[in-house]
Formats: structure tokens, C-alpha cells, sequence
């Protein structure tokens, strides 16, 4: 588990995982970035020396990584770029260390072949980050060819040099990596190759620490990605691999046969977490395409579509296209899960080759062959359509048209937004206007990747285009400081550290969620000189705040005599208590219609206030009070309504012999409700300075004799 208790600018974070831990300080030097746009974002570039290779911007395809390289506590980039070089069938990798600063700290060039990687490196060769050592500085995994062997190498994150490596005995075309604490203790490399996805475990030193190899379930697996989740709970991490789930140990968990729902088909998009409030423990999202035959031709025998599966029952809880005589998917090639709807729960979105009436029975009679490609309609019956889903199955939205792009969260509400930097880059709501543009259009090929380098629970979007690296952030003041961070779950992490590996999926909490809301007040933080007596009004009822979206208690603000109706008549009668609304007008200046009307009244019915004015009776409401008066109604919460003080003796020397308070504030002094506001030269007490929200915790806690854990 990660701590959830950090502190920004710069933000402390532990990772932690078993018996495994390292203090890790992430804060990105922002002020050395060279700024880009003021639309509600900051942007910074980084300048990669691609121009040197005399290459056209177009022909230059990208992956992207983050780590802390060089151990300094922030977070750096890697981005990858493959030469598209038609002379021959060899193509030329470049990764380059980015420092956060926009330091190049190491360039690592290395040859790969088409046969060997599907013909596309930006999705199919390994590259992780992770600190393997537990030194404090990530580790990078990637692979190689050298004198015709294909080879997995780890190189030093600050240096580039490579520090092992080890032949890889049966390559394969695709390679799909993950990162997973699968003793609960240490970090281990998980790779899946070729299109048998033959699976393996290595060690800190690449070692193999296990293998999974089954030609049984060859088709279930997923030739797009990897995920990382502890499924059953038992601290140790499962690999979820399309439609198989691998124990710890290397051994199968579950092998996605459901019922009749048995038959092979690539599960192009597959995640774990709690995405249905509604079901008991976590789910799993499947999205099954196609057949190993034809992942076009849909077969009577095949179920494509997407599947929510209960992991405790280990049975399907819904699924499109459960009848197959009148609609169905056919390949189904982006989905993810999260939460951009209010709907309770993750959203599903998923997109692919879809089939109604006629033409799915066409399509089951074997009519249609595969349809041509880069068409949004299909002119033989086929649409490409997109489909969003609630928790539960429900349609929520659906459209003809290719993928909308990846969900992040960029702004301050509860549901996440949707980038898409190919072709005209807009940050979108599903329900909503466009909120946001000028993101760079990407040349080239590649994918960007979405996730939280700075700790703020809000997402950067990270991409490589051209010859320059981008990151996008966010600038506005965020009302939730206190917001966890995703990067505070274990899932967020693991799959975070090998996001430049496999298609692009947006990085899920293992919980499901978005980060929580705050459960305190986001504008009282830990460091603030009366969090602790603020925190116990608040746990134990009392108070509720200033504001509840965001909530907020306004530490600053003075108190009014309205609030300070509140703290007395919930001081005397508990944390719960709320007075009935009056039938009849009470004080002349507050209405009925007020909130703080039933809160007046009962302060004048139990006999603490006799109000500003007689004539006619007014209470003030708005009124501040002064440090002085809030003596009177904090004594009196103590004493009771009939309290009244001793003569005073004279001990500030800001407050005269004759004035009418004096006994009041030396009385509370005395009493520990109040501190002076000086104490040398000479004890001052300041008796006409407001009195402020935080000031009134104090008294209120003082008053009650309230233990402070």
C-alpha cells in the first residue's frame, strides 16, 4: 500500500509493498521548464536531438516512460523513437533519458528486425521502469538485438549503461511487460511474448523466476497488453493477460470459460478493479474479439463483446450481444474503464466492428468477408461504432465513428475528462461542451500516456511529437489539496511503471475508483496551528464547515455572531443537536426564512444572548465578533448562562481598568479559552482584533474539555 498522508511542493511519498519500501520525494522542477500555453494549462518541452538523424518528423514513431532515473526524487522521461526505415527490413531504436529539467542524461540505440516484433516497436518492445535494487533510483528494462540474438537488458537510469544482460531463448514478435510484487516482498519483470503469449517471470537480476506455457489457451490471451492486480487479496499480484488470470506462482487462476461462453477469443482489453459499487469485492472487465481465424468474421461458436465478470463468484454479471440472432460485435480493438459519467460506479467504453439486424446473420452465414480497412462505415454492413457503459450494463451513450480518445482527470469535479492528441487534441466531458484545446498535434506516429507526475490526484498528459517531448499539466489551484493520489494505490503504480509497453490503457486504481474526495476540510492541512482542534469538532460532530463542495472550514474567516449561535447551542446540547425552526419572527433583523433563525432563537430561549439592540430587538448576525466577545459566549458555555467572572486584576496591559470586558477576558485567560495575543515586552491581549474561525475551534474545544488524540 502507499501512505495516503503527503505534503506538496515538494510531495512525500512512501511506496510500499510487503516487506518492500523506499522513501521516495516526487516534485518536478517546473520553474527551469520552458513554458508553452496559458489555456488553463501549463505546458513544457523538451527538445529530442530526432533532427540529427535527418529524419522526417513523419516518419518517426514514439513510446513514452516516466521514472525517477538519476534517484533525486523526481520524476524524469523516456521516449522512445523507431525509425520508420523502408530500405530494409531493420529498424533503428533510440530511447532517451529525459531529466526533468530537459537534460538528455543518456541515449541507448539499439537494432530490432520486423519479423521480430510484428512490425511495430512502439507497442511490441518492452519498456519498463522500476527501481529493481531498492536504491532509489529506477532501473530501465527494454530489449535488444545483438549479433542476430535477441536479448532483454536492464540499463542504469541515470547512466544508460546496460547492467545485465540476458538471450532471450524462444523470441517472440510481441512483447508485452508489467511490473508485480508477485512474493508481495520484491518487484518482478513479467513479460508475455509472441502471439502464444508464452509468459515469464524474472527477478531483480533477470533471472527467471517462473513460466507459463500452455498451448491450451492459446487465443485466450491478449496480443495488446498486461495488467497487474492482487485479484484475490492475498498481497501477492496476479498477471491478467486477456482471458487468463496467472497466479503468483506462475500457475493458472482463472481461465475465463463461463457456461457456454467458453471459446477462444482474443481479449484485446482486460483490467481489473471495483467498477460495480453495487456487486460485493472487484470485477473484471473483458473485452473478447473475434476469433483466432478471422478476428473479423464473427463465428456462431465465438463470443465477442464486452463481459463484466464477478471475481469472488467467478461468474458473468452482464455482457453485450448475450442473443446472437439479432445484433453483435465482431473485432473489438479499444475499450477502457473509468470514470467519466455521475453514474454509480466506472464507465465502460469500448469500440470495434459492430453488426445489426440483417448483416449479423449475413455475417453469421459467412457472407461478408474481412472489411477494408481505415472505414468508418463499412459499406458490406459493417459500422464502426463506440459504445459507453454504466456499471450495470446500461447504454449510456453510442456512436458510429472510430475511438474518442483516453480518460484522465484534468479537472477539479468527480468524473474524469477525455484527451485525443491525434488529429486535432481536445480535452472533452462525455456530457459537455469542449473545455479545453491547444494541445501540440502530434507527427508521427506513437501514443501519449496520461498519468500523475506530480502528485496533485490530477493527470498529465505526457507525448512525444516530432523532434520534442510535451507535458501537459493542469495550473489552475486545485480545491482539493488533500485529494489522494492515484499514484497512491499499488495497481496505479504497477502499471504505471510499464506504461510504454503494449497499446495504450488508461492507468486504474486496483480499488476501481477515482481518487476520494477529502473527508476533512481541504483548506485546514495538517501543518495548521489548530488542525487538531478542528479535526475533532469535526470528527465528533460539531461542526460541518463553510463550504461542502469543497469542503472547507475557512480557518481564516472571522466568526459571526450567526456561527457563533451554532458552536454555543451545540456546545450545551451535543454534537447532533438542531433546534426546531420558530414559528415567529424573534429578532427584528432575522428572517424567518434565515438560516441561522433557529440557531438565534435558541441562543436568546436558553438565556446566552439578550441580543445588540432592545429597540427593537436585534440580534446582528452578521456582525463579527471581537475577541472580547467571544470571551463572554465561550465562558458562558462553560459556566453556564448566569456566569459572571471576577473583578479583573488589571494583567493586560491593552485593556483598561473601566472597560465593560476586562473580567470577561481575564476570567477567560485564566480559564485556558483563550492565549494572549503578546506576551512580550508586555502582556496584550487585544481585545478589539476579530476573532477568527480557527480561534473559536480552540475555545469551543477548551470549553468542552475535549481530549485531543
Amino acid at each position: 500500500m502507499i501512505l495516503k498522508n503527503v505534503e506538496f511542493h515538494p510531495i512525500h511519498i512512501i511506496r510500499r509493498w510487503g516487506g518492500f519500501s523506499f522513501a521516495v520525494v516526487v516534485v518536478i522542477a517546473l520553474a527551469s521548464l520552458i513554458a508553452d500555453s496559458a489555456q488553463a494549462k501549463n505546458s513544457w518541452v523538451f527538445d529530442l536531438p530526432t533532427d540529427k538523424l535527418g529524419i522526417p518528423e513523419d516518419r518517426l514513431s514514439y513510446t513514452v516512460g516516466v521514472g525517477d532515473l538519476d534517484g533525486d526524487g523526481d520524476y524524469d522521461f523516456l521516449a522512445r523513437v523507431w525509425i520508420d526505415d523502408d530500405i530494409d527490413k531493420d529498424f533503428k531504436t533510440i530511447t532517451y533519458a529525459v531529466r526533468n529539467d530537459g537534460k538528455i542524461l543518456w541515449e541507448f540505440a539499439h537494432n530490432m528486425t520486423y519479423r521480430d516484433t510484428n512490425g511495430d516497436p512502439t507497442w511490441t518492445v518492452t519498456l519498463s521502469v522500476w527501481d529493481m535494487d531498492g536504491d532509489g533510483k529506477d532501473e530501465v528494462m527494454t530489449q535488444m538485438k545483438e549479433n542476430g540474438t535477441t536479448k532483454l537488458v536492464m540499463l542504469d537510469g541515470e547512466t544508460g549503461d546496460i547492467l545485465v544482460s540476458r538471450s532471450i531463448a524462444r523470441p517472440r514478435k510481441i512483447n508485452h511487460a508489467t511490473i508485480a510484487y508477485l512474493d508481495g516482498v520484491n518487484p518482478y519483470l513479467v513479460i508475455a511474448q509472441g502471439r502464444d503469449m508464452v509468459t515469464t517471470a524474472y527477478d531483480k537480476d533477470l533471472n527467471i523466476y517462473w513460466t507459463f506455457d500452455n498451448p491450451k489457451f492459446y487465443g485466450f490471451l491478449s496480443w495488446t497488453n498486461i495488467y497487474t492486480a492482487d485479484v484475490d487479496g492475498d498481497g501477492r499480484d496476479e498477471i491478467v493477460n486477456g482471458s487468463l488470470i496467472i497466479d503468483d506462482d506462475g500457475t493458472l487462476y482463472l481461465d475465463g470459460t463461463f457456461g457456454d461462453y467458453s471459446n477462444e477469443g482474443e481479449a484485446e482489453r482486460s483490467l481489473v478493479g471495483d467498477i460495480d459499487p453495487d456487486n460485493p469485492g472487484l470485477e473484471w472487465y473483458l473485452q473478447r474479439s473475434g476469433s483466432t481465424n478471422d478476428p473479423y468474421v464473427v463465428q456462431p461458436n465465438y463470443w465477442e463483446g464486452p463481459y463484466l465478470i464477478d471475481l469472488d463468484q467467478k461468474e458473468i454479471i452482464w455482457h453485450h450481444n448475450s442473443s446472437k440472432t439479432d445484433e453483435g460485435w465482431g473485432r473489438m480493438h479499444r475499450g477502457w474503464v473509468y470514470d467519466v459519467d455521475p453514474s454509480p460506479g466506472l464507465e465502460i467504453w469500448a469500440t470495434g466492428y459492430f453488426y445489426t439486424g440483417n448483416e449479423w446473420q449475413n455475417t453469421l452465414n459467412g457472407v461478408y468477408g474481412t472489411p477494408p480497412a481505415a472505414k468508418d462505415v463499412w459499406v458490406d454492413g459493417y459500422s464502426e461504432k463506440w459504445f459507453l457503459y454504466a456499471a450495470d450494463g446500461t447504454i449510456l451513450r453510442s456512436q458510429t465513428g472510430n475511438h474518442v480518445g483516453y480518460p484522465l482527470f484534468w479537472d477539479d469535479d468527480d468524473t474524469a475528462e477525455y484527451y485525443r492528441y491525434r488529429g486535432g487534441t481536445l480535452l472533452n466531458k462525455f456530457k459537455g461542451v469542449n473545455i479545453e484545446s491547444g494541445f501540440a498535434k502530434a507527427r508521427g506516429s506513437g501514443e501519449s500516456i496520461q498519468v500523475d507526475i506530480l502528485g496533485d490526484w490530477r493527470e498529465e498528459i505526457i507525448v512525444a511529437s516530432g523532434y520534442k517531448l510535451y507535458v501537459y499539466s493542469n495550473d489552475q489551484p486545485t480545491a482539493y489539496p488533500n485529494r489522494p493520489s492515484p499514484r497512491e494505490d499499488h495497481t496505479y503504480l504497477m502499471n504505471m511503471a510499464s506504461y510504454g509497453t503494449g497499446l495504450p490503457k488508461p492507468l486504474l486504481p486496483g480499488g476501481g475508483n477515482a481518487p476520494s474526495l477529502p473527508t476533512f476540510f481541504v483548506d485546514v492541512a495538517p501543518n495548521h496551528w489548530a488542525y487538531d482542534v478542528i479535526k475533532i469538532l469535526y470528527d465528533q460532530g460539531y461542526i460541518s464547515g463553510c463550504s461542502a463542495d469543497p469542503l472547507m472550514y475557512c480557518p481564516d474567516d472571522n466568526m459571526t455572531r450567526a456561527e457563533s449561535a451554532v458552536f454555543v447551542e451545540r456546545g450545551l446540547n451535543g454534537s447532533g443537536f438542531t433546534p426546531p425552526s420558530p414559528s415567529n419572527k424573534v429578532f427584528d433583523d432575522v428572517p424567518l426564512t434565515e438560516w441561522y433563525a433557529k440557531w438565534a432563537g435558541a441562543l436568546l430561549e436558553d438565556g446566552y444572548t439578550s441580543g445588540c439592540g432592545m429597540d427593537p430587538l436585534v440580534y446582528c448576525p452578521l456582525q463579527q465578533h471581537t475577541r472580547t466577545e467571544g470571551t463572554v459566549f465561550f465562558l458562558r458555555m462553560l459556566n453556564g448562562a448566569a456566569y459572571i467572572p471576577p473583578d479583573p486584576k488589571g494583567i493586560f496591559m491593552d485593556v483598561a481598568p473601566g472597560f465593560w470586558g476586562a473580567k470577561w477576558i481575564e476570567a477567560a485567560y485564566d480559564a485556558s479559552l483563550i492565549p494572549a495575543c503578546e506576551t512580550t515586552p508586555e502582556l496584550k491581549f487585544c481585545p478589539d482584533d476579530p476573532l477568527d474561525r480557527a480561534m473559536a475551534a480552540t475555545m469551543m474545544v477548551q470549553a468542552k474539555g475535549l481530549q485531543i488524540p
